[in-house]
């Protein structure tokens, strides 16, 4: 029998497994007391290694093909990761035999001060318990938020690298975000580590998924002065656990330059008037929180034509991706004209690229709006600093910043928006029965998953 080997991705996962437990060996534990940050990147090593799994499955899709590119870029997301994992235990271990050179040295003086006085043998020793003691001391006295949120609120250029650096220059708190693939992910690793979860925040969770877990008594309430200076109509999707910080609608993106299309149509005729050569690209409703709102738009605004639409959608699916990240690549790799994301998107490519031909689709039946919120968690310890950082997010300097970052609308009211946003067309909003969605929606997911697993031919 021919061996299976392990793929390239299983080696990392294995590679990061191995830096986790050498990073948790006695020699290092009592350094990373002293210095915190490997234990922050021990967390993030987790949610890397949870993330992968959704991808595993295409590890023998033909070259070429939109899925072998999702899986080949989770593979060099995690190498990438390890490299700098790797880095950072090596530099752990650097401190660690500097600290012993010091200590040595350290008592080697004592020492032979305690040589010249033996009368004061007794307060040497002392000192240097006392020593240690104020290192250990100094480290737990610095305080360190923990954000659990997605990726691309995380990493690089990211909003939660600006609210990061800007929290600790005003309040000297260091705000460490651990990122997973989607938010659903993040919520799913909250559940699991139940009370002993290390976080104190969850943020990027949406009004659906919020909705699924608020029942299970994960967060604090928080008081109602902190939803104070958001939209008005904002205040539908907040309570006392869930505080909205960006909003968004739904929307199929292309690229009039490549894809010429109707500005205005309709979502119940959008399949039927593509052409065999257009495919799109979806994000799956099971992991990421983009795909099930388009499910639930799609199943609440055309009930029984909705199943009448996704059949007739099916032909054109060119991948069904688990967040948005790897959807949006595949579009940006012209391999979909159409990829559901954001009405604001076009936005982005507006500043940062000067690209004027990304539109929106902008359907006449209106459009779902995403709500993204921010919630502390019941077990966290800092509950009074984790609202205060939530008053920072929603505040001006912060919500002035969010568009360019987030590329959504900020939930704060009177932020000016940048002139590329102000072009951009607000669609009509549908109003959704929350009460009908949380009793269908999982039988929505299984009608989907079968509509979908059917031949489309």
């Amino acid at each position: 029998m021919k061996p299976v080997l392990a793929s390239a991705l299983e080696k990392c996962q294995v590679l990061l497994e191995a830096l986790q437990n050498k990073s948790q060996q006695k020699h290092l534990i009592f350094w990373s007391q002293l210095n915190p940050d490997l234990k922050n990147w021990n967390e993030t090593a987790r949610g890397y290694l949870k993330s992968f799994d959704l991808v595993q499955k295409y590890r023998d899709a033909k070259e070429g093909s939109p899925e072998a590119f999702l899986y080949s870029n989770s593979v060099e997301s995690c190498v990438e990761f390890s490299d700098k994992y790797s880095l950072e235990i090596k530099k752990q271990e650097f401190a660690e035999l500097g600290g012993l050179i010091f200590l040595s040295g350290l008592l080697f003086v004592v020492l032979r001060w305690a040589l010249r006085r033996k009368n004061q043998v007794r307060f040497g020793i002392l000192l240097l318990v006392s020593l240690s003691f104020c290192a250990q001391a100094k480290a737990k006295s610095e305080p360190i938020l923990r954000v659990y949120s997605y990726d691309a609120l995380t990493g690089r250029n990211s909003f939660g690298e600006f609210l990061s650096k800007k929290f600790f220059e005003k309040h000297h708190v260091k705000v460490q975000f651990v990122s997973f693939g989607t938010a659903g992910e993040a919520i799913n690793q909250v559940v699991l580590e139940g009370s002993k979860t290390k976080a104190d925040l969850l943020m990027g969770l949406d009004e659906v998924m919020f909705r699924k877990v608020q029942k299970r008594d994960l967060f604090h309430e928080l008081e109602p002065s902190l939803s104070e200076g958001l939209v008005p109509d904002l205040k539908k999707s907040t309570t006392r656990t869930f505080i909205p910080f960006d909003y968004g609608f739904v929307s199929f993106v292309y690229d009039d330059s490549r894809t010429a299309f109707p500005k205005k149509v309709s979502l119940k005729t959008f399949p039927e008037i593509l052409s065999a050569q257009h495919k799109v690209v979806i994000q799956d409703p099971r992991t990421s929180s983009l795909g099930i709102e388009f499910l639930i738009w799609t199943f609440e605004k055309l009930n029984d034509g909705a199943k009448k639409f996704w059949t007739a959608l099916n032909p054109h699916i060119l991948t069904v991706s688990p967040g948005w990240s790897g959807a949006y690549e595949l579009f940006l790799r012209k391999q979909a004209d159409f990829v559901i994301s954001y009405t604001t998107s076009p936005a982005y490519h507006r500043i940062k690229e000067k690209k004027e031909s990304i539109k929106p689709l902008i359907f006449e039946e209106g459009h779902f709006r995403q709500v993204e919120g921010i919630s502390v968690l019941r077990s966290s310890s800092q509950k009074e600093l984790a609202s205060r950082f939530i008053q920072f997010v929603l505040g001006e300097e912060a919500q002035s910043q969010l568009p360019t970052y987030q590329w959504m609308y900020p939930a704060r009211k009177a932020v000016v928006l940048p002139r590329e946003f102000q072009d951009i067309p607000i669609p009509k909003q549908v109003t959704v029965d929350w009460d009908q969605i949380s009793s269908k929606k999982d039988q929505w997911i299984q009608d989907w998953a079968l509509m979908l697993s059917q031949d489309p031919k």
